[in-house]
């Protein structure tokens, strides 16, 4: 699904993300190819509940430009290389489906 052309407008950053295909003898998680994509990524501070339903602080927020189905075993790499755990994933509707993805890291 594509996005509102005023949206891409907000999305001026782009992101790589590897999603995991399984895991190793050492039960260590092998990822695929990397995907990169257009986004938004935000350096504030918010509260977010995690895939567990704690409470936790997030100081990173990534909106994607497309509606991204991730898992939260996804590694996600910034431009210079480092990664950050996922907390949460969440999807922001209208009334035609779904609009884009936030990752709160």
């Amino acid at each position: 699904m594509t996005v509102d052309y005023d949206l891409q407008l907000l999305m001026p950053d782009t992101i790589t993300v590897e999603l995991p295909m399984g895991k190793d003898a050492y039960n260590r998680i092998v990822y695929g190819p990397a995907t990169s994509y257009r986004c938004r990524v935000e350096q504030s501070t918010s509260l977010v509940r995690d895939q567990d339903g704690r409470e936790r602080i997030s100081n990173t927020q990534i909106y994607f430009y497309t509606t991204v189905r991730l898992p939260h075993a996804a590694r996600i790499l910034f431009a210079d290389g480092t990664t950050y755990p996922i907390m949460s994933i969440d999807s922001t509707t209208d009334e035609h489906g779904d609009l884009f993805t936030k990752v709160s890291m």
